[in-house]
């Protein structure tokens, strides 16, 4: 049975109640349906039932329209249809009529509800009703009501106003009590304002759009010297400075016309014209014309410079101020070469050559005898006349050798020896004159004898008391 036909058969049910049995022999036809085709006047309708045209009246009119689908209750004998229909119409027509109640805008009430469902009654509902429930009559919880103020006259003002220049505030005000201010401020050409609405204006007074300079000279400042970039400049990040001292001496001078003043890290090339003697220092005459003073110079720690670099040499010199070395106690400030500074204090001269051979360097003149004494090394060093060595050939060669000379030589000697094993040239010792006797070779390394062959009597002399007596072939 499909959901149409169920509400038929309850309809009929509905219908026979109402009727108390009367039309218990009703029965709803559920095969035909009738389709309204006209409509006429005084609630006539022309409805096609099971392929006849039947017309129906009723006392009041339907709710339908021609095209209808319409179903017919009628007796089992199909007699009076028309007459049961319009009863059927007049009777459905009773059996609901909804309530009607007052209308109520839209609100928080309380309701009554009929046993039928519906709002019988409705009446607002009052503060006492929702305290009866246990929620509470007053606030449980405060709100804050918070703002920021801007162009406030003071630091403790919390309404907004229009302000001049260097009066402006920005306050933060909540429940009407200022919590933090910050003032708002301009400079110079800069203006900062506040309108009526609270919003902060800042402007210039300044039109010019290309500056010939910088606003702040010290924004560059090299070596001690600002640039302001009106004009070029040339600042030597590592400036070269030229001594003018006009001798040999331990006090170093020079203008450093870049440099304003004397800073740690700073630093500088020197140009040495003259060799330095003593423990050396360092005057430099700065941009503005005053002198630094007497600077001490080191290398390797605490270590004077004197004359370490010979006349037309550049040195890099570092100036560090109140500086610990080796975790001393005692601080320095000074000038300091670089560390590739020759620390050699015996050798100061370049070595001279003489054809292929090279000057030996002595270390002192002290003893006019010798030409050196070990004792007496000073800090210059010498070229002997006469003395030179060729280190390609290890030769030495030398004008005198004086002094013992242990172990092998090796070549020949030019001069006397003092003691020798033999001679260079073997010689032939014989005897001549009164004597004859054969010649005999001597080398040196051994005794000889020469053997006598004759005697010239002609050199004999006897005295006049002695008597002569030859005996052998003479």
């Amino acid at each position: 049975m499909t959901i149409e036909e169920k509400a038929l058969e309850l309809l009929i049910k509905q219908i026979s109640v109402i009727y108390d049995g009367k039309l218990s022999n009703l029965s709803f036809d559920t095969t035909h349906a009738g389709i309204v085709e006209e409509i006429k006047e005084n609630n006539v309708y022309l409805v096609n039932y099971n392929g006849t045209q039947r017309e129906f009246k009723t006392k009041n009119p339907l709710p339908v329209d021609v095209g209808s689908v319409v179903h017919v209750v009628h007796p089992q004998n199909n007699v009076g249809a028309k007459f049961l229909l319009e009863d059927i119409i007049n009777a459905e027509k009773d059996i609901y009529t909804h309530p009607a109640y007052p209308p109520r805008s839209s609100g928080l009430y309380k309701i009554t509800v009929d046993k039928t469902g519906h709002i019988s009654a409705a009446t607002a509902v009052t503060k006492s009703d929702i305290t009866a429930l246990g929620i509470p009559s007053s606030d449980t919880d405060t709100h804050y009501i918070s703002k920021n103020v801007v162009g406030a006259a003071t630091a403790t003002s919390n309404t907004t106003s229009a302000l001049t220049n260097g009066n402006v505030y920005l306050n933060s005000v909540e429940n009407g009590a200022v919590t933090s201010s910050h003032k708002i401020s301009g400079s110079g050409a800069t203006k900062v304002t506040s309108d009526a609405s609270g919003n902060i204006l800042i402007t210039s007074t300044d039109t010019n759009t290309t500056y010939t300079s910088l606003k702040n000279p010290y924004a560059i400042d090299i070596n001690g010297v600002s640039y302001d970039g009106s004009a070029a400049k040339d600042i030597d990040l590592l400036p070269f400075i030229v001594g003018t001292q006009t001798a040999v001496t331990g006090s170093w001078t020079g203008n450093a016309p870049t440099i304003a003043s004397l800073f740690d890290g700073l630093t500088i090339r020197y140009w040495l014209p003259y060799a330095g003697s003593g423990n050396a220092t360092l005057n430099l005459t700065l941009a503005d014309g005053t002198a630094t003073g007497a600077v001490n110079c080191y290398y390797s720690g605490t270590t004077r410079l004197s004359t370490h670099y010979a006349a037309g040499n550049v040195i890099t010199l570092t100036y560090r101020s109140g500086v610990s070395i080796n975790g001393s106690t005692t601080t320095y400030t000074g000038w300091w070469a670089d560390a590739n500074c020759n620390g050699d204090t015996k050798v100061t001269q370049s070595i001279t050559t003489t054809a292929n051979y090279r000057s030996l360097l002595l270390g002192s003149n002290s003893s006019a005898a010798e030409g050196f004494t070990p004792t007496t090394v000073t800090n210059t060093a010498y070229a002997a006349a006469g003395l030179y060595a060729q280190p390609s050939t290890g030769t030495l060669y030398a004008n005198t050798f004086k002094g013992s000379l242990t172990g092998n030589v090796t070549g020949n000697l030019i001069g006397n020896a003092a003691t020798a094993t033999k001679l260079a040239t073997a010689r032939t010792i014989s005897i001549g004159g009164g004597a004859i006797g054969t010649a005999t070779a001597f080398n040196g390394s051994a005794n000889i004898t020469i053997p006598v062959t004759s005697i010239d009597a002609m050199y004999i002399t006897v005295g006049t008391s002695d008597a002569l007596i030859i005996d052998g072939d003479i």
